[in-house]
This record gives structure tokens, C-alpha cells and sequence, in this order.
């Protein structure tokens, strides 16, 4: 969820180091190990550690407002998990409503917040992208952020916190129809969400526009969780990528 204005400063100055020449080999040896050599245990400590990657270079570099960044996340998570995982992944802008558990709905539905400097009410999160013969798969990285959204904005918020994150398949995890018919109460480990026309184009603006920030904070994920993975396998990897080989920076 985000909620104010877009003109976050994506660039870390004083951070940027050389690209290294061979990466795009090192990126194909993490990619050659497949989702089918790891077993269950290792995918979700995989995600795991993709998330708290993300999470952790993010409230590094914006401590005061990495809650409501919804769209870094999503941009960040989406890099890293193209790179971390043999699947391709996007970051996705539009509308969004969550269970506040107090019998009412948290609705992030305003279109026109594309179109205004200022901001407003909607929400960004990543999707798999890619044509495997596999599900789409949903993530979520600011899904353990609703509590704060909700007491930030003064809105109802019952029960515990929500988890982590959301990471599964889209068609389990996001609730189907329209808005309108959408009621309370189908739980904290679901979402409702409507990627829109207008999503799409500030999404594809907010990219172009801060390219170099992204490069850098993917890098700085990159970094982290190569740390969270100490494996002969990780450390193949480089600490910095080259804009072509990020699927969305």
C-alpha cells in the first residue's frame, strides 16, 4: 500500500561501484539451479531470505518511510526474485482491498492516484510473469505492513498481525470479482487486487524514470542475500548487475 506522494530520491549517492564484465554468466549459474533441485523446506527458506532482503535494504535506505513504499518492494522484489529464482517476475501497480478483522474492508482503490503528484491510495505487488507450464504466483512483500497502514490512517484494525508477506499462487490467494460484491471478514492471508490502465502506465514512467536507484537497490539486495546464503553456489553471483540483466529495473 502507498499512500502520499511518488517523489522518493532512488539514488544512493556515493554507492555506486563498477559493473562487473561477466556477470550475465554468474547470473546463468544461480539460474541453473532449478526450482525442481530444491526441496520444499529449501523454496521457503529461499523466499524467506528474498524477503527479508528486500525489507532490509529498503528500511536501510528509507527508515522513515519504507512502509508505505509499496512500489519499491515491488520493483526490488521482483529483480531479485527474477534473479534468485528459474522464473520471471514483474512488478505490478493498481487497486487493492484487505480484512481489517474489525468487520470492515481497508480499500487502497483510487485510479486517479496515478495521475497526481500528490499521490494517493493504491497499492503495488509482484506477479510471475513468465510462460512455464506453472501457476501464476503472487507475492506480496508489504502484506506484514496492513496493521501499520491501517492505525497510520486512522482506519479499524482487529486481531493480529497479517503475515510477513503473501507468496503462493494468485488463484488461492487473491480474492475473484468486482469490488463492489467484495464483503468483510475472508481473512488476513488474502488479498482482493485489480491491476489497472492507468497502473500500467505509471508503473512503466516510475521505472524509466529512476532506473539508476533501482539498479542500485537490486544490487544492494543482491549483496544481502548472497550474505543470508553462504553456499559455494551464491558466490558465484556479482555484486552488481548490469541494467539488461534486471527483468524490471
Amino acid at each position: 500500500m502507498t499512500e502520499g506522494g511518488f517523489a522518493i530520491n532512488l539514488e544512493m549517492r556515493g554507492k555506486d561501484q563498477p559493473f562487473s564484465a561477466d556477470v550475465g554468466n554468474r547470473v546463468r549459474s544461480l539460474r541453473s539451479i532449478t526450482r525442481q533441485d530444491m526441496p520444499l523446506t529449501a523454496i521457503n527458506h529461499t523466499r524467506n531470505h528474498i524477503a527479508a532482503s528486500v525489507r532490509e535494504v529498503i528500511r536501510t535506505y528509507f527508515p522513515a518511510d519504507y512502509c508505505s513504499l509499496c512500489h519499491v518492494f515491488a520493483v526490488v522484489g521482483a529483480n531479485l526474485a527474477t534473479i534468485a529464482l528459474e522464473r520471471e517476475f514483474r512488478p505490478v501497480a493498481g487497486l487493492a482491498a484487505i480484512d481489517s478483522g474489525a468487520n470492515q474492508l481497508i480499500v487502497m482503490a483510487d485510479d486517479r492516484a496515478f495521475a497526481n503528484q500528490k499521490g494517493g491510495a493504491y497499492h503495488c505487488w509482484i506477479e510471475s510473469s513468465d510462460h512455464l507450464p506453472f501457476k501464476k504466483v503472487l507475492i506480496d512483500l508489504t502484506f506484514g505492513h496492513n496493521h501499520m497502514y491501517a492505525r497510520k490512517n486512522g482506519l479499524p484494525w482487529a486481531g493480529g498481525t497479517p503475515p510477513r508477506y503473501l507468496w503462493g499462487y494468485f488463484d488461492q490467494l487473491v480474492i475473484a470479482g468486482a469490488i463492489e460484491d467484495l464483503r468483510p471478514d475472508f481473512g488476513k492471508n488474502r488479498i482482493w487486487l485489480c491491476e489497472t490502465d492507468a497502473g500500467v502506465s505509471w508503473m512503466a514512467r516510475h521505472l524509466e524514470a529512476n532506473l539508476s536507484g533501482y539498479v542500485n537497490l537490486t544490487a544492494a539486495a543482491l549483496k544481502i542475500y548472497r550474505r543470508r546464503l553462504p553456499s559455494a553456489r551464491f558466490n558465484l553471483i556479482a555484486p552488481l548487475l548490469e541494467p539488461s540483466m534486471l527483468a524490471y529495473a
